[in-house]
């Protein structure tokens, strides 16, 4: 039984290594087929051997798919190779027939076995090309919904400072109205004081109601993150050598609250006094 089973062993590694054989050639020549032929019926000769499916199909595997595709096509002309050889071989006419029948049998694995290692392969690129189908979908869907979420800020963010903004400007008309108001009203009443007293007094109305002014400004472009600054290339002067000191940002950024200030003043003392005199 055991010198069976050695035999059957060394049968199977032949019939392997000729498979190994076949494929090397892409194109068998004459003197290939023959050779080959002839190996092939003293392999299937014997009457004790049936080659192990399994074995053709673990030689098989191991081939990519053009060596698939040459293996099938060069078995099929060493099936015609083998009527040839047959023709000049000893055997008896039964005998012949079962050689035939089990290298028929061996060609139909090949093919089999190379059809469903085929769909093997058509299946797995099918997967790949899903995966990666699914992979760039699921970055266009990230990428979408980010630009939702960040489009959905921005408009929350412009409703609230459309908000602030009319707030803002509210307040702006409203401080503009009272102080229009209250300069009328202390005018009618003190038609009959001293000039420079009035004077005074507009000057300093005026330069108060010019900074509130510019502190909504100030503020609706805070919030809107458009500058009002002007003369300056940055919008952060913290960093600037020319303006380490506050009055220096003031006169850099805005020089024309600066210079209105600086007039303002001038003028408030100078009518104060004179006023006062």
């Amino acid at each position: 039984m055991s010198q069976l089973r050695e035999e059957h062993k060394k049968l199977q590694d032949r019939l392997t290594e000729l498979i190994g054989s076949v494929v090397e050639e892409i194109e068998l020549s004459s003197t290939s087929i023959s050779k080959f032929s002839s190996e092939l019926c003293d392999i299937y000769s014997s009457h004790n051997f049936r080659h192990a499916y399994s074995e053709i199909s673990i030689a098989i595997e191991a081939l990519v798919a053009d060596q698939r595709d040459v293996l099938c096509d060069n078995f099929r002309l060493l099936q015609e190779g083998v009527e040839v050889e047959l023709e000049n071989r000893t055997e008896s006419s039964e005998d012949k027939d079962i050689i035939r029948q089990k290298i028929a049998k061996l060609c139909d694995h090949i093919d089999l076995e190379s059809i469903r290692l085929a769909r093997i392969d058509r299946v797995e690129y099918i997967g790949r090309e899903a995966s990666t189908a699914l992979t760039a979908a699921d970055g266009k869907l990230k990428e979408t919904e980010d630009k939702a979420n960040e489009l959905s800020d921005r408009v929350s963010d412009y409703h609230a400072q459309s908000i602030s903004i009319l707030g803002i400007f509210s307040g702006l008309v409203i401080t503009f109205s009272s102080v229009v108001q209250f300069s009328t009203i202390t005018l009618n009443s003190i038609s009959n004081t001293d000039a420079y007293k009035v004077t005074y007094f507009l000057c300093l109305a005026f330069y108060f109601l010019f900074n509130i002014l510019f502190m909504l400004m100030y503020s609706i472009s805070k919030l809107s993150g458009k500058s009002i600054a002007t003369d300056c290339r940055r919008k952060n002067c913290s960093n600037c050598r020319q303006c380490k000191m506050i009055f220096g940002r003031l006169k850099k950024k805005y020089p024309y609250v600066f210079w209105f200030n600086a007039l303002g003043l001038i003028l408030v003392a100078l009518t104060f006094w004179m006023a006062s005199k």
